[in-house]
């Protein structure tokens, strides 16, 4: 379904879309998930540690808290940023 998933980067480096040619990436990411008639699913994943990257990719690892309802879920994460710059 379209829609069903987004994205967006939230504190320092937070820029939407991603801005190519800076170092590092966004302190967390909060994901939204319409999982339908079982009800929104909203993660913070925070960027911890970064693993990799250059000026136009990152990989981080670190928590991530979701909550469904009234449920809670705590974990572990790795994500990935890829910033592009206009070639124009």
């Amino acid at each position: 379904m379209p829609g069903a998933v987004m994205v967006r980067p939230v504190g320092k480096n937070s820029e939407y879309p991603p801005v190519g040619g800076v170092r590092g990436g966004p302190e967390m990411y909060n994901v939204k998930f319409d999982m339908g008639k079982e009800g929104l699913l909203e993660a913070n994943v925070t960027n911890a540690l970064i693993i990799g990257g250059t000026l136009d990719y990152t990989r981080f690892i670190g928590p991530v808290v979701a909550r469904l309802g009234n449920q809670t879920f705590e974990g572990k994460a790795v994500s990935e940023e890829f910033r592009f710059r206009n070639r124009s």
